[in-house]
């Protein structure tokens, strides 16, 4: 079995690469729109929107899963598995 700690820095590391790598994507290939963009335009960017929004979402749940493991972990340290007081 894992060690909850190695989890949650694997956990931490994946979110932070997964929303910056969303946060770049739609710098990259939206940036600034297009005043008067053509419908295939609008369908492009709207596409990358798209994808960066779920990169920056899945990355934002693997660093909430982190910190979710770690304080598991941490409370389950304590006073031989019950929270302390």
């Amino acid at each position: 079995m894992l060690a909850p700690k190695s989890v949650a820095a694997t956990l931490a590391i994946t979110g932070l690469i997964a929303w910056v790598s969303g946060l770049l994507w739609g710098v990259c290939f939206v940036g600034v729109p297009t005043p008067d963009p053509t419908p295939g335009m609008e369908a492009s960017e709207a596409f990358h929107l798209q994808v960066s929004g779920w990169l920056m979402a899945g990355g934002s749940g693997a660093l909430l899963g982190s910190l979710t493991v770690a304080l598991l972990a941490r409370w389950r340290q304590g006073a031989g598995g019950h929270p302390t007081g």
